[in-house]
């Protein structure tokens, strides 16, 4: 039994997209080296530090972060412990895992809407929700990271839409087989 073409072509997409924006994500990761560098430089060597550098690291770790997030669970990057699973053989493993991936889905839906809420609020009062030095509005931060929780937890539906296959391609292959004429 073999999962539909749709899925497979959604499952591709959705991949892409991960990968396109760790690109984004890595990008940043340079661009906040080199920042950190010249700011190191500036305070030590010139004896001018720059004003909100901390601020501006702060806001690019948002995007280091989320951004990279779905990449690094279509990768099975994410670190898991599997002290209970480890133990299981077959069918029973793979229904954990999927029960696993719901509860987890569960969370990530809970974080992606509480998040977008907090970013939708600090959008209504743009002038409020800011940073304390520069002014910088941390609301479209909060979207950055919702979109990377939520991609992310796509990645987790494709993950359980799999575990889900495995369980029953095991169940159907437990099963005895019956030649039609017998049965």
């Amino acid at each position: 039994m073999q999962l539909s073409v749709a899925v497979k072509a959604t499952e591709t997409f959705i991949h892409r997209i991960s990968s396109w924006i760790r690109w984004i994500s890595m990008g940043t990761l340079l661009i906040m080296m080199i920042f950190v560098t010249a700011g190191v430089i500036a305070r030590y060597v010139l004896n001018k530090p720059i004003k909100g550098d901390l601020e501006i690291q702060e806001l690019m770790m948002v995007l280091i972060i989320f951004l990279a997030f779905p990449y690094c669970q279509s990768e099975k990057g994410n670190v898991y412990v599997e002290l209970l699973a480890d133990r299981l053989k077959g069918i029973s493993k793979e229904i954990l895992h999927s029960f696993a991936y719901l509860i987890g889905l569960v969370i990530i839906a809970l974080i992606v809407w509480q998040t977008g809420l907090k970013a939708m609020q600090g959008l209504a009062s743009i002038r409020t929700n800011v940073t304390l030095s520069l002014y910088i509005p941390i609301s479209p931060f909060l979207l950055i990271a919702d979109i990377g929780l939520g991609l992310m937890g796509v990645e987790w539906i494709i993950e359980l839409i799999h575990s889900i296959h495995r369980v029953i391609v095991s169940k159907q292959a437990a099963k005895p087989y019956i030649p039609e004429s017998e049965a």
